[in-house]
């Protein structure tokens, strides 16, 4: 039976899941599995992955962190934990989980991004500024960071990070191949930020 359960988790985690006939009898199995073998880092993430889906980011933080307390190099577990931390306004320890998930992986667009803006969150502004001009260069085909570079200069209340007319070079330069709604709100504020209001008012 153990054979059983730990070959379903330590499938990739959609696998897993779907192995199981719904989440109660996936917690169920997964709190056997880490019963029999506590230092099971696998079932742990798991389990914070159905405790995150369920929207009880207390219990998934908790299990989070005991999978990469027992396996440090799960990155996975690291970004969980971090966007985890972030959504529930830790944004110093989140921080910490995203530069973690950079060590292991530098090209993850997903921990730039959350690590950025957990910066943001922090009003640490310089510091993000300089992290999305890095993941631009690393992710050069994501609409994300160009956006929320923008964005970050357009309203930031330092004066060496805002910088309406950079945020407008940039959206203009988003517009001619993506005509989305995040796009159009970028715009406004680039433009409001400008002082053309009435500009702004057309694209919201």
């Amino acid at each position: 039976e153990l054979q059983g359960i730990l070959a379903q988790i330590t499938a990739e985690e959609d696998a897993a899941v779907k192995a199981l006939d719904d989440d109660r009898a996936a917690l169920d199995q997964l709190e056997e599995a880490v019963r029999l073998d506590p230092q099971l880092a696998r079932a742990h993430f798991v389990t914070g992955t159905l405790f995150e889906r369920g929207g009880r980011d207390r219990e998934a933080i908790d299990r989070y962190t005991r999978a990469v307390t027992h396996d440090p190099n799960l990155g996975e577990a690291h970004l969980r934990l971090a966007d985890a931390l972030r959504r529930t306004d830790r944004f110093e320890a989140s921080l910490s989980s995203y530069q973690r998930v950079l060590e292991l992986e530098p090209n993850w667009a997903e921990a730039r991004f959350g690590e950025a803006m957990a910066l943001v969150r922090l009003t640490r502004h310089r510091e993000a500024l300089e992290r999305l001009r890095v993941a631009m260069g690393f992710h050069p085909e994501e609409l994300a960071f160009p956006l929320a570079l923008a964005r970050l200069l357009a309203a930031s209340p330092d004066p060496q990070v805002r910088d309406g007319q950079e945020a407008l070079d940039l959206v203009h330069a988003l517009t001619e191949e993506h005509q989305t709604t995040a796009v159009a709100e970028t715009m406004a504020m680039a433009l409001a930020e400008r002082g053309q209001f009435a500009q702004a008012v057309g694209w919201q």
